[in-house]
């Protein structure tokens, strides 16, 4: 049985930062419209194929759902897989949004073109894995910074803003979100 621990950290985390929008928090300069991408890897999943959310993944991807509730999504793109899916449903439906499939393993230099180009100056969410994380974060913000996500790790949340001149700005976030239960 889930505590309301979980619930509460969530609680708490959006008081954190729930009052400002994340976009008011870059450092990027100028006055240009910026566009802004979040990046996350699926929230936890069952063992075995094709494996959907635990419980805590689900609570994971509520708390997406909840965390984006003041900004305007133009678009929530997921892999075709269902653990992507269900982490990027609970926002893209509180967004009144279609899911958007990408392949997972397409070529992410021309994918992260394609979305600063067709969403420039919109804020958007991309659900992936933990190897293509650090890819679609490299190609979007032009780096070669980050590196796979660790396989237990599903806590990141990444931030990637760019202006119209290609500059782009990166920050990451670990969202505290933790589900018990009573043995």
């Amino acid at each position: 049985m889930r505590t309301h621990l979980g619930f509460l950290l969530v609680f708490l985390f959006s008081l954190l930062v729930g009052s400002c929008s994340l976009k008011e928090a870059t450092r990027l300069s100028g006055s240009s419209p910026k566009t802004t991408i979040y990046v996350v890897r699926h929230a936890e999943k069952e063992k075995g194929s094709a494996p959907g959310l635990t419980p805590q993944g689900a609570v994971r991807a509520d708390f997406y759902a909840k965390f984006f509730a003041k900004e305007k999504m133009a678009a929530v793109y997921s892999t075709p897989t269902r653990r992507t899916i269900e982490t990027a449903t609970p926002l893209a439906q509180a967004q009144q949004l279609p899911v958007k499939e990408y392949a997972n393993g397409l070529d992410f230099e021309a994918f992260a073109k394609t979305i600063l180009a067709t969403h420039a100056g919109e804020t958007i969410l991309i659900v992936g894995h933990s190897n293509t994380v650090p890819l679609l974060v490299n190609s979007l913000s032009g780096t070669e910074d980050h590196t796979d996500v660790p396989h237990e790790e599903y806590r990141r949340l990444y931030q990637v803003v760019v202006d119209t001149e290609h500059n782009a700005d990166v920050r990451m976030w670990e969202v505290p979100i933790e589900v018990t239960s009573k043995d």
